[in-house]
């Protein structure tokens, strides 16, 4: 596994990548950042990331909305989630830059249309923010919660989670 780093537009982040896949972004610099690799994604065709600049362009057009839930995939390594977990990422990946669903909805896209709660907390294991679009979830009546994969001590931009997924849906033209 190799840690590269992000020139995202919060500073350099730490980026795990193993066999061409990303394995995990922290939002934060400072945290944390121990992603534990399970050796199944090594068993896997090779994704597209073979060095720092693979990397930099794909986290960036994903940004931009420039990524299909194709594109997001074929970047990321999914082999440490459950089945259940699979299928709400797989189904997040494709939410449409600028666009948002509601915890329901996605679970039903994921085919468990009762499970929105779970999906929630499957939302906060997400390894991957940015890449899987997890603040492009809302909750029914407000803008539900995030943690953006890396712990709860991160604070990119110097923000609260809450803040920082009000901005990047903002950057999205969503006024949430």
């Amino acid at each position: 596994m190799k840690i590269y780093s992000w020139s995202s537009p919060w500073g350099a982040l730490p980026v795990a990548v193993e066999n061409g896949r990303i394995c995990a972004i922290a939002l934060d610099p400072h945290a944390p950042f121990a992603p534990v690799a399970t050796g199944a994604v090594s068993r896997r065709t090779a994704g597209p990331i073979k060095n720092t600049r693979d990397m930099n362009r794909l986290l960036n057009a994903a940004l931009r909305g420039q990524l299909s839930a194709r594109e997001r995939l074929a970047a990321v390594d999914l082999s440490w989630a459950t089945e259940f977990e699979q299928r709400v990422f797989r189904a997040l990946a494709g939410v449409r830059f600028g666009a948002t669903v509601t915890y329901g909805e996605l679970a039903a896209a994921s085919g468990s249309p009762r499970a929105a709660r779970a999906v929630g907390g499957v939302l906060g294991k997400n390894r991957v923010p940015v890449l899987i679009p997890c603040h492009r979830v809302l909750a029914t009546n407000d803008i539900g919660g995030f943690g953006g994969g890396a712990g709860s001590s991160w604070r990119p931009g110097a923000t609260d989670p809450i803040a920082f997924k009000r901005a990047l849906l903002r950057g999205e033209g969503v006024d949430a």
